[in-house]
């Protein structure tokens, strides 16, 4: 049986009809709802060739197209930031020079204690 306010059905479990939110959101408003089948929500091209964006049931949206926000292409905005990759490869580089850096000093100032041991048993030797 479709409900009141039911614009498509095919089954009870998908349609395109107006309703409200879930009562959590404290929205009043109508909506138009489209609940969907088992898999998910589909747009396809007009001649069925190609699917443009996928919704499925547990929250994953799919686009197969370039997105636009604000009539700004976020493909070529994406393009040009660094990836994580880079960063990550970035990230790993310093830290091995900061360690070879740490050696470095580590070397050099056990190198000047042995000096300044020797230097000092010279002093003493010299002052006896």
């Amino acid at each position: 049986m479709i409900q009141p306010h039911t614009f498509a059905a095919d089954s009870t479990t998908s349609k395109i009809f107006e309703g409200k939110r879930s009562p959590e959101f404290k929205d009043n408003q109508d909506w138009l709802n489209i609940q969907s089948s088992e898999g998910g929500t589909r747009f396809i091209t007009k001649d069925g060739s190609k699917e443009i964006m996928l919704m499925d049931n547990y929250g994953g949206t799919y686009i197969n197209g370039d997105l636009f926000l604000n009539n700004e292409k976020i493909n070529d905005k994406l393009n040009n930031t660094v990836s994580s990759g880079v960063f990550q490869t970035a990230f790993i580089v310093i830290i091995v020079l900061m360690g070879f850096l740490l050696l470095a000093l580590l070397f050099i100032y056990f190198k000047m204690k042995k000096q300044v041991k020797l230097l000092e048993k010279q002093l003493k030797y010299s002052q006896n």
